[in-house]
C-alpha cells in the first residue's frame, strides 16, 4: 500500500474518531446523593495525589476542585463503570467561564483527542471476531465521498 494510502485512510479513521462525540446524549440516570457516593467517588473528590511519589516523602493529597484549579480546567465530569453498569456519576466546575453554568449529569463534553485511542481500540476489538483487512484502500469500503488520493 503506498504512503498516500495509508495516510489517506488514518486520516479516514480520525475523522470516524472525532464524530464519536458528536451524536446527541442520552440523559444519564441522575447522580447519587452524598451519602450513596461510594469510597471512589470520595477518594476522587478529597485523595488525588502525585503521579511520581518519592519513597519517604509526605504525600501531598488534592481535592479534585484544586487539582483543576492547579490545571485550569473549569469543569470535568467522571462516570464510574462497574460490571458494565453505571456506579455512579460526578461533575465538578462550570461548564463556561463566562457564563459561570455549573456542570451537570446532561452536560455534553468534545471527545477531542481521546476519540482516537478509543476508536482504534473498538476496531481492535471489532477485528478479534471479525475479518477486516485494515490494509484495504479505504475509498474501497466508503460509498457516499471519497478520499482524495
Amino acid at each position: 500500500m503506498t504512503t498516500n494510502k495509508i495516510f489517506a485512510s488514518f486520516a479516514l479513521l480520525l475523522c470516524f474518531a472525532s464524530l464519536l462525540g458528536c451524536a446527541e446524549p442520552e440523559a444519564l440516570p441522575a447522580s447519587p446523593s452524598p451519602a450513596e457516593e461510594s469510597k471512589e467517588a470520595n477518594l476522587l473528590k478529597t485523595g488525588l495525589t502525585e503521579r511520581i511519589r518519592i519513597e519517604g516523602q509526605e504525600i501531598d493529597y488534592q481535592s479534585l476542585e484544586q487539582r483543576q484549579a492547579h490545571y485550569d480546567v473549569p469543569g470535568v465530569s467522571v462516570a464510574f463503570m462497574r460490571n458494565g453498569q453505571l456506579a455512579w456519576t460526578m461533575q465538578s466546575g462550570v461548564k463556561d467561564v463566562t457564563t459561570e453554568l455549573v456542570v451537570d449529569e446532561n452536560t455534553v463534553f468534545q471527545a477531542g483527542s481521546i476519540s482516537k485511542p478509543a476508536f482504534a481500540s473498538v476496531l481492535m476489538k471489532y477485528r478479534q471476531d471479525n475479518p477486516i483487512d485494515l490494509d484495504t484502500d479505504v475509498n474501497n469500503l466508503l460509498t457516499s465521498w471519497q478520499l482524495p488520493e
